[in-house]
């Protein structure tokens, strides 16, 4: 749990503590700052395409770890939670978002989160510090450049012959 740009989540009864929302959508930038070795930042936005968030799904689903969830991707500081429902957004086979979040495209990963612990849910979510859902996992990254540089890089490959 933490405040994720675009993963926005919502309570959905706050007698029962569950939040509904986004857990992933598809192309949607993400802003990462990371401390490098030599003590400079990188910093760069991530994306994940349709494809990739359903073998997210699916081996997050083999894996059985609906109740791993924690602060700001901080393993030491678990959170008595549990992802009970998701599904992946389908309009075609008939897979629909929630009532008011038509917004959201097809390929995105909904979930509701049961949050078990009311200290949790009194000083993180209902104060709004968390706002949203940021899915952990080791990724590989692949360099991800629009059409004017990759005519720029084409032309320079073609100049070299």
């Amino acid at each position: 749990l933490g405040s994720q740009k675009g993963s926005n989540f919502k309570p959905v009864n706050g007698d029962l503590q569950v939040l509904a929302g986004a857990l992933m959508v598809p192309n949607l930038e993400i802003f990462r700052s990371e401390l490098l070795e030599d003590g400079t930042t990188k910093e760069y936005d991530v994306r994940f395409t349709v494809k990739t968030i359903n073998q997210i799904v699916q081996k997050f689903s083999a894996s059985n770890i609906n109740n791993s969830v924690n602060h700001m991707h901080d393993a030491a500081k678990p959170v008595n939670a549990v992802l009970f429902q998701s599904f992946i957004i389908n309009r075609e086979l008939g897979v629909m978002p929630p009532l008011g979040q038509d917004h959201l495209v097809d390929g995105t990963w909904f979930g509701f989160i049961k949050v078990n612990d009311i200290n949790v849910w009194n000083e993180f979510i209902k104060t709004g510090i968390y706002t949203g859902y940021s899915v952990e996992g080791l990724f590989y990254e692949q360099p991800v450049i629009n059409d004017a540089e990759a005519e720029f890089v084409k032309s320079l490959v073609n100049n070299l012959d």
